[in-house]
């Protein structure tokens, strides 16, 4: 449904043109309805000490944990 929600993360330089799930690097979505995947996103600190950066997704009513618990996805820098 539209409240599952998904976070599209592009590496740049980008040109002008093409369709968002298609250019996208990468595309983190909602695991089931009304997840609110995306809802918060932020970039934190070199946790895993690599030299980049992590990047944060929230999906603020995943269900996983109980009934909209909520999740925090941590996904590891690339380098880019």
């Amino acid at each position: 449904s539209m409240w599952d929600g998904s976070t599209y993360l592009l590496y740049g330089p980008l040109s002008s043109g093409g369709d968002l799930p298609t250019i996208a690097s990468l595309i983190c979505v909602g695991q089931s309805n009304s997840d609110y995947a995306g809802w918060t996103v932020a970039i934190t600190n070199d946790l895993n000490e690599d030299g980049y950066g992590e990047l944060i997704v929230t999906a603020r009513q995943d269900n996983t944990g109980g009934s909209e618990s909520g999740s925090l996805y941590l996904i590891n820098g690339l380098g880019y």
